[in-house]
């Protein structure tokens, strides 16, 4: 009898302290069926992650039309192009489109640009350096593109060569 009612009082003060706190459990929100055209509002760290995927490569980013005549976002960042999934006029993500080939693998990016031509290109310049290597670039190259999809790699003597992108 002793041992039950010694657990008792242990368990008391925890079913109580569960009570209160199951109490202060936030309800979830209710959305009129009055109002189905409210627009929803976003929260500080909501809008703060939009405006991040806005540009978050902090200016190497270019804009081209492709052949359908629709805006293409590019941009150039740690050695790889990442092309802006829009909807709706907003970036909802950035997809890697275009990468060079992994030569040595232990290395890291040294530059990455990425610029508008005189002949209506886009030419992206991306460079890696080996570790012990010294000296840019072990693994780099050009690459142009007039629409985004179709990629063309700088070969030996300036000869441009057709690059498989992802």
């Amino acid at each position: 009898m002793q041992v039950e009612t010694k657990a008792l009082k242990t368990l008391i003060p925890i079913i109580t302290l569960c009570i209160i706190l199951s109490a202060c459990e936030k309800k979830p929100q209710q959305y009129s069926k009055q109002q189905p055209n409210k627009k929803l509002s976003l929260s500080a760290v909501e809008e703060e992650h939009l405006f991040y995927l806005q540009n978050p490569f902090k200016g190497k980013e270019v804009t081209l039309l492709n052949n359908d005549g629709k805006e293409v976002r590019l941009a150039a960042y740690n050695c790889s192009v990442y092309k802006a999934i829009v909807k709706e006029g907003i970036v909802i993500k950035w997809k890697n489109i275009l990468s060079p080939s992994l030569f040595y693998p232990f290395s890291k990016c040294a530059r990455s640009t990425i610029k508008h031509t005189k002949s209506q290109y886009v030419e992206v310049f991306l460079g890696k350096i080996g570790f012990g290597a010294g000296g840019c670039c072990s693994v780099s190259g050009t690459y142009r593109s007039k629409d985004g999809i179709n990629w063309e790699e700088r070969k030996a003597r300036g000869k441009w060569q057709e690059y498989n992108a992802k």
